[in-house]
């Protein structure tokens, strides 16, 4: 029990989750090349629904993906094809602008809220590519895939954990289409992080640690739901004003 109230105030505390701005106080680490362009990885991401969550030993590994649905207004079907065929024009409303930059082409860098996990404190940049794929009957899909990421890692003092040996991993991938209806967009999107529990992190009851990655699973999935909704119809009402 002890464990167990330890790792929720830990997690739950005032500063848990707290938007980043302006300098970062972590100290950066390299960043970490990864590639989700797999089919069958990306598809298991998307396939899965809500929480994920998995554990061997002192390997773990969660994760969360969700639906992406938001109704534009003065929208159809015409003028859905045309926002979603220009994957930089998309890719612009997805995010929020404070916590999102160009390094060209069609790759961007996001930046996530500081997290808590643990004995370690998080506050991840992900580097995502965005475009559009045309499908033979000229239906546009618009994609995101992670290409690098770094976890920006900070152990909390007296800990004694080396964060290079965490062995941090991220992938993001998502999807967005025109709904079914026409009148609006439809996709999903989903993350999934890994790295290992070292001492003292592995003491802590699996049932603990589970709360812990859930918490931090709907709170990154909550912000990306609203960033894109907020984004996407700012965007769209902006296209279509023209």
């Amino acid at each position: 029990m002890r464990a167990l109230t330890f790792i929720l105030l830990l997690v739950q505390g005032s500063t848990a989750f707290v938007a980043l701005s302006g300098r970062k106080t972590f100290e950066s680490s390299k960043l970490f090349a990864t590639s989700v362009s797999d089919k069958v990885k990306r598809a298991k991401i998307l396939n899965r629904n809500g929480q994920h969550f998995s554990s061997r030993g002192e390997n773990i590994e969660f994760g969360y993906t969700t639906k992406l649905d938001t109704d534009l207004k003065n929208s159809n079907e015409e003028s859905i094809k045309e926002w979603l065929s220009d994957g930089n024009r998309v890719a612009s409303g997805i995010w929020d602008k404070n916590l999102m930059k160009s390094l060209g082409g069609n790759k961007y860098r996001l930046e996530l809220m500081t997290l808590r996990f643990l004995t370690i404190q998080l506050a991840p940049t992900i580097d995502v590519l965005m475009w559009t794929d045309m499908d033979s009957n000229g239906n546009p899909t618009f994609k995101l895939e992670s290409v690098g990421y770094d976890p920006n890692v900070q152990v909390l003092p007296g800990m004694g954990v080396d964060a290079k040996a965490l062995g941090i991993h991220i992938d993001v991938v998502g999807e967005l289409e025109m709904a079914s209806d026409g009148r609006g967009l439809s996709g999903r999107i989903g993350f999934v992080s890994s790295g290992k529990l070292l001492p003292p992190m592995i003491l802590v009851p699996q049932n603990a640690i589970k709360v812990a990655t859930g918490i931090i699973n709907k709170t990154v999935s909550d912000f990306a739901v609203r960033s894109f909704e907020k984004g996407a119809q700012e965007e769209f009402r902006a296209f279509v004003s023209k």
